[in-house]
């Protein structure tokens, strides 16, 4: 991989990270989600997936834990292009969200 595109990646993925904080950690959380599914996602998947919350009791009782969806975290797609700063796109034909390049992902395996 050129040494300027890896240059441009690392520069865009450290202004994702001084992005506001939910921000950042949400877009970090979409790189993640992208990169490491063993298929392309859709936008729906991936929104519902972001927006999954864990519930525990402190009653030591694993039963007591729960996933729920937090609608107030439910991201747009829209959103997710947003905050990824260019990294992802989403494949309007066929609705699902991936890398920009094939170099990005080369360059998050290193």
């Amino acid at each position: 991989m050129p040494v300027k595109l890896a240059t441009a990646f690392e520069d865009t993925i450290g202004r994702i990270r001084n992005q506001k904080s939910e921000r950042a950690i949400q877009a970090i959380d979409v790189l993640k989600w992208t990169f490491l599914a063993e298929r392309q996602l859709t936008v729906t998947e991936l929104r519902h997936a972001l927006s999954v919350s864990f519930d525990s009791h402190d009653s030591g009782d694993d039963s007591d834990e729960g996933e729920t969806i937090d609608w107030d975290n439910f991201p747009t797609g829209k959103s997710l292009v947003e905050w990824c700063l260019g990294l992802i796109i989403i494949d309007e034909e066929i609705l699902t969200i991936r890398l920009v390049h094939k170099s990005l992902n080369d360059y998050l395996k290193k």
